[in-house]
């Protein structure tokens, strides 16, 4: 690949939080009910980047979700996604940076994918709330790479990986968005992976909401979300 290909790419994938948040662009392609209500699927491409927005209503407190957000080992025990690892790796100023790795049968002829990430938290106007992601290069924390690898050495990194969770009470609950843009690489064409990705993000709402509204009925205190 020459050095202007190089550089196109990587432009390609640079995370775009203001197009993300934009009402405009965006196409409905899916609703589902969920046991707290209905959860509306949306696409949109950015910078070449295939994204989905998942959309719910739900009566939990916001604490219980960021309580929930907070926790990153408890993802192997309330997601549907097949998470072999889910740890936090560092913690730079201001941040977290976690990991996680997803075990895909061997059936599909798929490698494993795995990614680490830096999470954030920003508080907006009127109680509103966004908990945000972008990639770090795996290279970046060689121990946890090497553990990963150490699982399946064929593991792969998704070269596109950023989107945020948004919050904002409202008088009939709490709206909870998923909005995040991927690309898992491999030879998996992207129409496959919007299709899959369209079917399992309603999944992905409905975990985060369930999980909280069980701890919220267990009364136990919330954990402070990070500034």
């Amino acid at each position: 690949m020459t050095p202007l290909l190089l550089a196109l790419t990587a432009a390609a994938v640079e995370p775009d939080f203001a197009a993300l948040r934009s009402a405009e662009g965006w196409q409905e392609i899916a609703t589902r009910d969920a046991d707290f209500g209905q959860v509306r699927v949306l696409h949109r491409e950015i910078g070449g980047a295939q994204c989905l927005q998942g959309i719910g209503k739900a009566d939990v407190p916001l604490a219980r979700i960021f309580e929930v957000l907070d926790d990153v080992p408890s993802a192997l025990e309330w997601s549907h996604a097949d998470l072999v690892f889910s740890e936090v790796v560092g913690r730079p100023e201001g941040g977290v940076d976690l990991m996680q790795y997803i075990d895909i049968p061997n059936w599909t002829l798929v490698a494993d994918r795995y990614w680490i990430v830096r999470a954030r938290t920003e508080r907006g106007p009127e109680g509103a709330a966004r908990f945000t992601w972008t990639r770090v290069p795996v290279d970046t924390y060689p121990d946890a790479k090497a553990k990963a690898l150490g699982f399946a050495s064929n593991a792969m990194e998704p070269p596109v990986n950023w989107g945020e969770w948004a919050f904002q009470p409202t008088e009939g609950g709490l709206e909870v968005r998923y909005r995040g843009c991927s690309d898992i690489g491999g030879a998996i064409p992207q129409w496959l992976q919007k299709a899959v990705a369209q079917r399992t993000l309603p999944d992905t709402v409905a975990d985060l909401v369930r999980e909280a509204k069980k701890r919220a009925d267990k009364g136990a205190a919330p954990v402070r979300p990070s500034p």
